[in-house]
């Protein structure tokens, strides 16, 4: 070789070992090393060229050779590798390529040509990096329970949401993208967007809860973290918003504070004692009926341990049954125990009691339930009592049961006097039917207006009362069971509520200085109440069923007469009738004098038949019934019931006021006729005709007739009536005796 040729060869060589980031050497069938070149091999602390000629196993470190030796081989089969390796530096890359060498078709040996790509690999793991990080997001940003949206901070507009956000508000996530924000927010939400988005475009991050409202436009609560991205150059790109639907959230915490809200009200207005004692003994917390089982107000009660209100002889079993439970012995305990009142009186009462422990089981605090077995004993006197109520009206409803009622009443109720009033046919009054007590014995049948009393505003509302005993006494000046001889004290009005509303009231009260009624016994007398209502109507049905009865035997019996004995009395009067057609002048006279008694006897019998139809209410409505009330109430002063007949449409045409003057020209002149006539028999007769519109009232007897001057005289108040109206009033004495009375009056 020239001088220039070998010149040029190491010139070549030199530019090649120069290559700091390069290293090859060749190697032939035998693994020995032929030729080296690259400057990485130097960098890593080999000599180049005193590896010519050594095996590879021995030129290379074994950290390099062991990885590589079988791919090293198997390239003298033809097969090629890349891989890469780190240095044993652990700092630089290298893509190792290894192959086989050829020449003319035959392998005569092989290469290893190792080329760094640190800061290739570098940025190619960034971006794998980067990759696995964009697809770790997209997976958590699809599959996360969470909603995810992101905005735009300038537009206030939705880029894109996840599936989650999606279904909490009732859509799929093509269905948000490019709606303004407002459309997510609740209208009564929207004004606060502005401030909202401002606040996180400045300070980058907000966590706060409004409402949003679904693509069906209910509303639900949100809970929402945004934060927002900016560029290295602190440019706002994007607002992410991660949002939580707080709909069981706020659902749970509504039960847990309407739950809370249930223990206060179920403690506070407990009917028994109840309360939560600390560990030491003190009072934490006390209700209304524990507070009137002590005596003491509720102040009074939290100042106090239960050591000092507990009976000295009961105080030690008490303490160590409190100390068991707290070592965990026992979950609670149920004794029998003594209480004091401020001025020494005891109670007896139950105690149950439980503790209470924080979720690391430590002692927080006692939860005991008091039960005054004074009161206990009541309950089951007033259970006896009802029992014992319930089998009477079972087995009979008589004038004895409301006074039954009334005298447990007062038992169970510790009242001096228990009085019952109930409806009259006066709608304005009430009358004292049931009175229980020694100073009270002589106000059954008083009565008592309905208006302005309490009594009456009882009766009409339906709403107890309760009054103390200054309300009591402000009431006695116009309510009769208010006002006993002793004095007045406190109160209870009641109502007796039937199926139709009030049935009256039931009046409870007191002596002066006894303790006012407790919830209890308003509760007790209620019951009793309720009872009476229940006997009343229990009477009304049994006295209708009675009726009812007495109604059908006596429709039976007027049909009878009518379909019966009329006509065949008809029957016959026409028989009697075409028989004198036939007759002399004289027989012919006496059987027409038959068929007159015969047409007197059905006229008697219409008005029998017409009487025994009457309803049996106790009001008085028809202008008939209050004719057949008078005649019932004078009938017992006449010798024989009088004959009745009635014509026209007497329940319709006269007015009230009209009806108010007939009953009492009946009732006059009949109790004159009743004092004075001496008859054996009594005709009247009441008709309305329709074509004159008048009224007309007859009454004849067979009396004495009118006698003197005195007996006239009497009858000017029912000529005063007749002439008041237009009518006409006349009195005389036919042939062959007694005297005839016609008053008639138009009608309107």
């Amino acid at each position: 070789m020239s001088d220039d040729g070998e010149l040029r060869q190491r010139a070549l060589r030199a530019s090649r070992d120069a290559l700091d980031g390069l290293a090859v050497l060749v190697y032939d069938r035998e693994l020995r090393v032929l030729d080296t070149y690259g400057g990485a091999l130097a960098r890593h602390g080999y000599d180049p060229v005193a590896m010519i000629g050594r095996s590879l196993a021995e030129a290379l470190a074994p950290a390099v050779w062991d990885p590589l030796a079988g791919r090293i081989r198997r390239s003298l089969q033809g097969e090629r590798f890349t891989v890469d390796r780190i240095a044993q530096d652990d700092i630089a890359v290298y893509e190792v390529t290894i192959g086989p060498v050829e020449l003319d078709g035959q392998i005569v040996g092989g290469s290893v040509v190792a080329r760094e790509v640190s800061e290739l690999r570098s940025v190619q793991a960034g971006r794998a990096k980067d990759e696995e990080l964009r697809r770790q997001w997209q997976l958590s940003f699809e599959v996360t329970k969470r909603g995810i949206m992101f905005t735009d901070p300038h537009t206030n507009v939705i880029a894109r949401v996840n599936a989650a956000f999606a279904a909490d508000h009732g859509g799929r996530p093509e269905d948000f993208a490019g709606r303004p924000l407002a459309e997510v927010f609740s209208p009564a939400a929207r004004g606060r967007i502005s401030e909202l988005a401002d606040f996180v475009n400045r300070e980058g991050y907000l966590r706060y809860e409004t409402e949003h409202m679904r693509l069906d436009g209910s509303v639900f609560p949100v809970e929402t973290e945004v934060v927002a991205a900016r560029a290295e150059d602190g440019r706002l790109l994007y607002r992410v918003a991660y949002v939580d639907d707080l709909t069981e959230r706020k659902m749970r915490e509504a039960s847990e504070r309407q739950a809370v809200a249930m223990f206060s009200t179920a403690f506070d207005k407990a009917p028994i004692g109840m309360c939560l004692i600390g560990l030491e003994g003190q009072f934490l917390r006390v209700n209304e009926a524990l507070c009137r089982l002590a005596g003491r107000s509720e102040d009074e009660l939290l100042a106090l341990t239960f050591q000092e209100s507990t009976h000295p002889d009961d105080l030690d079993h008490d303490l160590t049954l409190i100390q068991e439970t707290m070592d965990g012995l026992r979950a609670g305990y149920e004794i029998e125990k003594r209480y004091l009142r401020p001025g020494g009186e005891v109670i007896d009462a139950r105690l149950s009691v439980a503790l209470v422990r924080d979720g690391e089981g430590r002692p927080v605090h006692f939860v005991c339930q008091i039960v005054d077995l004074t009161e206990h004993a009541r309950l089951e006197q007033q259970l006896e009592a009802s029992i014992r109520i319930a089998r009477d009206l079972l087995s009979d409803v008589s004038e004895d049961s409301l006074q039954h009622i009334a005298a447990e009443a007062a038992a169970i109720a510790r009242a001096d006097r228990v009085l019952a009033l109930l409806p009259t046919r006066d709608p304005d009054h009430l009358r004292v039917a049931v009175a229980v007590g020694a100073d009270v014995q002589d106000l059954p049948g008083t009565f008592v207006p309905l208006a302005d009393t309490i009594s009456g505003e009882v009766a009409r509302t339906g709403a107890p009362r309760v009054l103390t005993e200054s309300e009591a006494t402000a009431a006695a000046a116009s309510e009769v069971h208010f006002a006993p001889d002793g004095g007045l004290g406190p109160s209870m009005v009641i109502p007796l509520l039937g199926e139709r509303g009030s049935r009256g009231v039931l009046a409870v009260g007191r002596n002066p200085g006894r303790p006012p009624f407790t919830d209890v016994e308003v509760e007790l007398a209620k019951a009793f109440a309720q009872q009476a209502a229940v006997a009343l109507e229990l009477a009304d049905a049994r006295e209708l069923g009675q009726h009812l009865e007495l109604l059908e035997d006596r429709d039976r019996i007027a049909r009878d007469l009518h379909d019966h004995v009329i006509q065949r009395l008809f029957a016959a009067g026409l028989t009697l009738q075409a028989m004198a057609a036939g007759l002399d002048e004289d027989r012919a006279e006496r059987i027409g004098r038959c068929i007159e008694d015969i047409d007197e006897t059905i006229t008697q019998i219409r008005s029998a038949i017409y009487g025994l139809r009457t309803p049996l209410s106790p009001a008085v409505s028809t202008t008939r019934e209050r004719i057949l009330g008078v005649l019932s109430d004078v009938t017992p002063l006449l010798p024989a019931p009088p004959v009745v007949q009635f014509a026209g449409p007497l329940d319709v045409m006269p007015p009230d006021d009209l009806v108010d003057d007939l009953v009492a020209v009946l009732r006059e002149a009949l109790t004159n006729v009743a004092r004075h006539a001496q008859a054996g028999k009594v005709r009247v007769m009441v008709g309305a005709v329709i074509e004159t519109r008048t009224l007309t009232v007859e009454i004849a007897d067979d009396g004495v007739g009118l006698g003197d001057s005195t007996r006239r005289s009497g009858l000017a108040n029912l000529r005063k009536r007749a002439e008041g109206r237009g009518g006409t009033f006349e009195v005389t004495s036919p042939e062959p005796g007694g005297t005839r009375l016609v008053w008639a009056v138009p009608i309107p």
